[in-house]
């Protein structure tokens, strides 16, 4: 269970979806998304709770999904099937939600840290150079760190993004 099946949380249902006319959505698959946009909303919630948990406090807190998921985003499939791979399958299966959050204290504590923060948003990375960010914003001292691979550092580049084993993200994308 993605989430708990009660009236909070059973949000959405497949009469939220008749937005959506292409013809190969069932009434099935209709109710796949809404139930994947409830586990969604469901994750909103909890997100919610610890970001209120940790309001006034002097925190910092990272967020990531381990994975894409498509659900009827584009074509009759869900899950994560590496075929046909193109540029949609790409976005839908390897783009994950990232977010850094922090509390005000940790913000005023931290202002040239969020200064990078911020102009980094739309900077291209991949999921496991995040232990880097990690060091530096947690101020960990350790040999394992590399300046290369923190998306905050004058020095990143980032490094080739392969996903199924062998496709470059970057140059499939550009086509």
């Amino acid at each position: 269970e993605r989430y708990p099946h009660n009236q909070k949380y059973n949000h959405f249902t497949s009469d939220s979806i008749n937005w959506r006319t292409e013809k190969w959505l069932s009434p099935i698959s209709k109710q796949e998304i809404a139930e994947y946009d409830n586990s969604v909303l469901y994750n909103d919630n909890v997100m919610k709770k610890i970001f209120d948990y940790y309001r006034n406090t002097n925190a910092v807190i990272v967020y990531l999904s381990d994975h894409g998921e498509e659900i009827y985003d584009y074509r009759n499939s869900k899950g994560r099937k590496n075929i046909p791979m193109n540029k949609m399958l790409l976005k839908y299966q390897y783009e994950i939600p990232f977010m850094v959050w922090c509390s005000d204290l940790y913000k005023n504590k931290n202002t040239n840290l969020l200064s990078k923060l911020k102009s980094a948003q739309n900077t291209p990375m991949a999921s496991d150079n995040v232990c880097h960010l990690l060091f530096r914003i947690a101020s960990l001292k350790t040999p394992y760190y590399r300046s290369i691979y923190d998306i905050l550092s004058p020095d990143y580049r980032c490094r080739r993004r392969i996903v199924a084993d062998k496709i470059d993200y970057d140059k499939m994308m550009e086509k």
